[in-house]
């Protein structure tokens, strides 16, 4: 089957003029494939965006254009898009100006040689605030996950169809598809690309912003390690509680015994025995996971085949 590029640009709260966006991300791409797909998927009511939209259909461009009546994320347009989409490959463009267009030929070209490639702007400008953000937040992930990745905010990325065939995404999990696809076992490469000089936002992200991130990558990597292995994850918490009520208990019980204290004005028998009986649920909470898990094995799959022949 010969390749066709599908592009995916989800509209969500930040969009430049799209009518000139379009027209560069066009004009860059088609200097390496003809067959190309536009696919714009505004996030919520966007009277502007849907505006300028028509206006590229009006003179001749070929968009299929999409609309969800209320925000629901860019996890669910690129979802929604793909959904909608004919292409073996598909590429997703932010809706703005974050890296030059003229460089976004290069994800095309590391085609044959990786299953995912996503875009690093670089050299990276913006407030320092934001860029030491950055920096920790992404360490965060290679320590965290293994992969050895420097730019999840970059929405430029390039993939085969299948990758999105067998990660499915929700909430905030889209910045993420990277290290979702490498857990997965496809290939995943990163190509520096250049960030456009309009890319640059002065105002310094909150540290709610940050929390936020990590939360979805403790959740990301949950996920992507202990759902087939509920048992793992709660029973080795599960124990360390019981066994430091276990522990407690005891120690409790020797000064009773040989040191001749009282317990009946102490609250401490009363937490140690608590920690044992919330460690006891907590295992238990992953052995019916286990349970659940075993009756639905048959439709979960975890890992993905590159080839057959």
């Amino acid at each position: 089957m010969p390749d066709r590029l599908t592009v995916i640009v989800p509209v969500s709260e930040r969009h430049d003029d799209l009518r000139t966006l379009h027209d560069d991300y066009r004009k860059a791409l088609l200097t390496v494939e003809q067959d190309l797909e536009f696919i714009y998927v505004l996030d919520g009511p966007k009277p502007q965006a849907l505006q300028q939209l028509r206006e590229l259909r009006s003179r001749g461009e070929e968009l299929i254009i999409l609309q969800f009546g209320k925000w629901f994320g860019e996890a669910a347009a690129i979802s929604a898009g793909f959904s909608a989409s004919s292409g073996t490959w598909v590429m997703t463009l932010p809706s703005y100006y974050q890296v030059e267009p003229a460089s976004i030929a290069d994800l095309w070209s590391s085609r044959k040689t990786s299953h995912m490639t996503v875009a690093c702007r670089h050299p990276r400008a913006g407030s320092a605030w934001n860029r030491v953000l950055g920096r920790v937040f992404n360490a965060l992930v290679r320590a965290i996950t293994g992969t050895q990745l420097s730019d999840l905010g970059c929405g430029a990325r390039l993939m085969s169809r299948n990758v999105l065939e067998e990660i499915p995404i929700y909430g905030d999990q889209h910045r993420f598809l990277p290290v979702l696809a490498s857990m997965r076992g496809f290939s995943v490469t990163e190509v520096p690309l250049a960030q456009s000089p309009r890319d640059l936002v002065h105002r310094p992200y909150g540290p709610g912003v940050f929390l936020r991130r990590i939360l979805d990558l403790v959740s990301v990597f949950f996920l992507a390690r202990f759902t087939k292995k509920p048992l793992r994850f709660f029973g080795l918490i599960g124990t360390a509680i019981a066994l430091v009520g276990a522990l407690w208990t005891s120690w409790l019980v020797v000064q009773r015994v040989f040191m001749d204290q009282g317990l009946g004005d102490r609250p401490a028998l009363i937490l140690a025995a608590l920690l044992i009986t919330l460690g006891v649920q907590v295992f238990t909470l992953g052995l019916v996971g286990e349970i659940i898990i075993f009756t639905h094995a048959r439709d979960i799959r975890e890992y993905a085949v590159e080839e057959v022949t």
